[in-house]
């Protein structure tokens, strides 16, 4: 009698009052079962601030790429992603879930439902994708701000809205001509409480390719925190590690927590600028940097921009390249 006592009071007492480890942020990147080159990108640029997070012991953090059903692969294609995902551990594939953009919403909920499996129990979790640079310190120190670690029924990120619907599954499904209140699916943060919601639903989500607009119209009607932090718009953030020759979204000199629209080479150069200065954004504020330009790259919408040049002689003393 006394031990069923006992096992009542610890199912009733939150994780954190009966000793269990409780994970601070899981992350988790929808990506395709053939998209190695992405998540190696990933592996080697933002996510490597995730062990010096953990290191500094103030939170626990953990990611994983999720993946659907492997079963058509090509047999080169099968043995690859076995590879990678020995080495790495950190893919989780959703078994008979058949991998599409236009099925994204359907998949960030099957994600939702097998969370806790991935992670155990977790206070925020946040959805980011493959050409998304996550400033994690900024962003944690953001949440922090805010108290997002400690309230229930949190949803944070950037909230846009009124823009014309432009697929039309999210107009049938809706009835609205415009985007209603959400977050970027570039990066959002849903509490656990919210997550499990999403996942526990009583009837079945229908297929909607706008994952982040899906995910605020559900939301809508219900009580909940909104946190807001910054997530750049329609290119790389401009002046941080790469110079856009158009600046069009005047980005430069902005704090963002999550950097969108980012290519393989801008997600690695901006990490290596954070590693060795401490902030990607940090300028040497001399006359060659507007005039050394290499490595120039298309950007969104026909923009170009060039990474901003850096030689030993510009290296701040003490700095180890």
């Amino acid at each position: 009698m006394r031990r069923l006592l006992h096992l009542l009071i610890l199912s009733i007492l939150p994780a954190s009052n009966r000793g269990e480890e409780v994970l601070d942020l899981a992350i988790v990147i929808p990506t395709a079962p053939t998209q190695t080159e992405r998540r190696c990108t990933i592996r080697d640029s933002w996510a490597r601030q995730l062990a010096d997070v953990r290191e500094r012991g103030k939170r626990k953090v953990k990611l994983y790429f999720v993946i659907g059903d492997t079963t058509e692969l090509a047999s080169g294609e099968r043995t690859s992603l076995e590879t990678e995902k020995a080495q790495y551990g950190d893919i989780h594939e959703l078994t008979g879930f058949k991998d599409g953009y236009s099925r994204l919403g359907l998949k960030v909920i099957e994600t939702f439902k097998v969370a806790q499996q991935l992670f155990g129990k977790f206070r925020l979790l946040l959805k980011t994708d493959t050409d998304s640079y996550v400033h994690v310190q900024r962003l944690i120190s953001a949440l922090e701000e805010k108290g997002a670690f400690e309230l229930a029924r949190v949803y944070a990120g950037e909230f846009w809205w009124g823009l014309s619907i432009l697929q039309e599954s999210l107009k049938a499904s809706t009835g609205l001509n415009d985007y209603p209140v959400n977050a970027r699916g570039a990066g959002y943060v849903l509490s656990f409480d919210l997550v499990q919601f999403l996942a526990e639903a009583a009837l079945p989500f229908k297929e909607i390719e706008a994952e982040d607009a899906m995910i605020g119209t559900y939301l809508a009607p219900f009580e909940f925190t909104r946190i807001d932090y910054n997530v750049s718009p329609m290119t790389p953030q401009c002046g941080c590690a790469i110079t856009c020759e158009e600046n069009n979204w005047d980005t430069a000199g902005k704090v963002y927590q999550v950097d969108h629209y980012n290519t393989f080479e801008t997600l690695r150069w901006k990490q290596r600028r954070y590693e060795m200065f401490g902030d990607s954004c940090w300028r040497m504020g001399s006359p060659q940097e507007s005039s050394c330009r290499r490595a120039t790259l298309p950007a969104g919408g026909g923009q170009k921009f060039y990474f901003d040049a850096i030689t030993t002689a510009m290296i701040p003393d003490g700095v180890v390249v």
